[in-house]
């Protein structure tokens, strides 16, 4: 039955995103002046949704694309490859950000 092993994803997908998203958040924003602090966080959430929108979108298109030539298996790896080509494209953007001391 596929129910046991998507909720247990499903629930450590949220509980690293929990752990996640507060700690960036407050490293993004502890510069910012308190009277920009709801325009900088508004900008920081509908970014971070615009990401995430785009890396699905993405991702779907690898996976029906591949799934028109391959077998599924095959196609649901070559998504995964593509998640981790995508996250390593991020972290090389992250390295080079200058920070502001």
């Amino acid at each position: 039955m596929i129910g046991w092993p998507l909720s247990a994803a499903l629930a450590i997908t949220g509980l690293g995103a929990g752990l996640f998203t507060t700690p960036v958040f407050t490293a993004a924003l502890h510069r910012v002046r308190p009277v920009e602090a709801g325009s900088a966080a508004g900008l920081l959430n509908a970014v971070q949704q615009l990401g995430g929108a785009v890396g699905v979108a993405l991702l779907a298109t690898v996976l029906l694309h591949r799934l028109s030539t391959i077998p599924p298996d095959a196609a649901a790896g070559s998504a995964f490859w593509a998640s981790l080509a995508l996250i390593a494209a991020a972290a090389a953007a992250a390295a080079f950000m200058k920070t502001r001391d």
